[in-house]
């Protein structure tokens, strides 16, 4: 079967990317014909480019509204002023919606290469009407798409928590997004379109219960068949055979931005100074964003905190096989994070939000514990007694026991998802 997945970026980028490469090298090993359709970098030129790697076509186009966002990149790296910020995110926003160029260079390879199935993921960047050209340009194909996040319904793909007092007594509520009334109306019209454009792909994966029914609840995708997929991990190099390694990291692998809560788990940490020191623990922050250079400059001094930038997947494992435990702190509704699903691979405890699917993923006291979004003091806490009292292998072989369940689960469901096409 020839099968086309369609994602903004490929191979590199967040955990939705993680979840693409993953799906690829499953698709491979079952003996279909993969082709990749992302977009371009800065070197391309215009037109569509084709290269091959490990098997797998991958097609790349570049976008005005890919330019913008790489400029604002640049901007936020750059502590650029705000006025030229607002101007690249303005740009690549509006680019998007605007203009067709990208969501042509698309149908025209669908018509070309002829796939069985189209397979969507996040199409941010490479035209916002990408969905209604498939919609009614795909011919014989079969169209599913997966969802990753809340970006549907959310131009931004967050909805944070409120920012939190120093006692964090108030985080018991989700955002309240009436107070925002300036932009719910051109939030609620940006819904409103996005549901018109995307109509009712064949399939709609999701990897969560919860995102499933954060859309259903909206309306999106009513013809659709639902289904609830995790997404896949194909990893080369297994956590099991370094279980005499030492575990003496807190680690963190996510986007160094205010919505991830990167500065909740070093605040916590910092109250625990003196038990990282007592006990040789290192914090390692993998990852890269906006506030690395300030966090960066406010951390120094705490040389068991160590910033190790973004990173290529396959040097991530290094990371887990040390980590007795990784944090996800998120302010933002997450759906599926892929660091959970790699830390529990590796046998690594996970302490997380008690937020979106993140409940789904992380069972107390199984695999992990959960605290309340923006909770110094929880985290704290949480830190302080794993520390303290590390983490039996009882835990730490129930947390690979789990991974395998949900790979044979991820593997199952999207072998049976594509028989059916």
């Amino acid at each position: 079967m020839k099968i086309l997945l369609i994602n903004h970026l490929y191979p590199e980028g967040g955990g939705a990317e993680a979840a693409v490469r993953g799906l690829v090298e499953f698709l491979k090993v079952q003996g279909h014909e993969v082709a990749v359709l992302t977009l371009g970098n800065d070197s391309m030129k215009s037109g569509m480019s084709c290269r091959e790697e490990g098997g797998v076509q991958i097609y790349s186009y570049k976008t005005l509204s890919r330019r913008f966002s790489e400029k604002l990149v640049v901007c936020q790296f750059s502590r650029s002023n705000v006025g030229k910020r607002v101007f690249f995110r303005a740009g690549a926003f509006f680019c998007d919606w605007l203009s067709s160029n990208g969501s042509l260079k698309a149908m025209r390879l669908i018509r070309n290469i002829k796939p069985d199935v189209v397979h969507t993921h996040n199409v941010r960047g490479m035209g916002m009407l990408l969905p209604l050209f498939i919609r009614f340009g795909k011919g014989k194909a079969r169209w599913v798409h997966t969802l990753h996040d809340i970006q549907l319904v959310y131009p931004s793909g967050l909805a944070i928590y409120p920012r939190l007092r120093k006692d964090s007594t108030n985080a018991s509520k989700i955002f309240n997004r009436k107070n925002l009334k300036p932009f719910e109306l051109c939030r609620k019209i940006y819904e409103l379109l996005q549901k018109l454009i995307w109509g009712s792909p064949d399939v709609a994966v999701s990897p969560s219960d919860f995102l499933k029914k954060f859309y259903a609840d909206r309306g999106f995708f009513r013809k659709s068949r639902h289904e609830v997929i995790p997404n896949v991990i194909m990893r080369k190099v297994d956590g099991s055979g370094d279980r005499g390694s030492e575990r003496d990291s807190v680690l963190f692998i996510g986007a160094l931005e205010e919505s991830k809560g990167i500065q909740i788990l070093l605040g916590a940490a910092q109250r625990q100074e003196q038990e990282f020191m007592k006990r040789s623990f290192t914090i390692d922050v993998v990852g890269d964003g906006s506030l690395r250079r300030q966090l960066a400059d406010k951390y120094a001094r705490f040389p068991w905190i160590r910033f190790h930038g973004a990173l290529r997947a396959e040097a991530l494992a290094h990371f887990y096989v040390r980590a007795l435990v990784t944090v996800i702190p998120s302010l933002t509704l997450e759906n599926a994070p892929m660091a959970i699903l790699e830390s529990l691979h590796f046998g690594a405890l996970v302490v997380a939000s008690r937020i979106g699917g993140i409940l789904e993923y992380v069972k107390e006291g199984e695999t992990g514990w959960l605290f309340t979004p923006g909770s110094v003091d929880e985290l704290a806490g949480l830190l302080q007694k794993i520390i303290n009292e590390g983490v039996s292998e009882e835990i730490s072989r129930n947390c690979q026991r789990v991974s395998v369940d949900m790979g044979v689960r991820a593997y199952a469901g999207h072998a049976a998802l594509y028989d059916s096409s």
